[in-house]
């Protein structure tokens, strides 16, 4: 799967980066829709004590003239290119994203703790139609 280092790429390729800061400025966008505000946190579970929670959003913007359909993606890496985490994010997909709307999407995972902290590439990715 091809990774592009610091870049915004169109929806579904990967675009990498190196930090969370960098993760941020991030913006895709395809025919009229627009994905940003990439968020990618660890904090305490409800469900578990000795876990954190990974939770992934974004923000999708709809300026075309017909529902869209889209999740995204993200992946974290470790210096040698292990694969650390794998999230999924989107809103209900027989909602989608209407014409001029915008929705925040977002998804969970449980991972050890400080998992976010060894990532030195983060890739997130936007699949669905458009």
């Amino acid at each position: 799967m091809p990774c592009f280092a610091e870049t915004a790429k169109q929806p579904g390729t990967f675009s990498c980066v190196k930090s969370i800061d960098a993760l941020a400025n991030t913006e895709l966008s395809k025919d009229g829709a627009k994905f940003d505000n990439f968020l990618l946190y660890e904090h305490n579970s409800e469900m578990s004590v000795r876990t954190k929670t990974l939770t992934f959003s974004f923000s999708g913007l709809n300026r075309s003239q017909k529902q869209i359909y889209v999740t995204g993606e993200a992946a974290g890496f470790d210096r040698a290119g292990k694969l650390l985490f794998a999230v999924s994010a989107g809103n209900s997909l027989s909602v989608g994203i209407g014409p001029d709307q915008a929705e925040n999407m977002q998804g969970s995972i449980l991972i050890e703790p400080g998992t976010l902290n060894l990532a030195s590439k983060i890739c997130v990715r936007i699949n669905g139609e458009f």
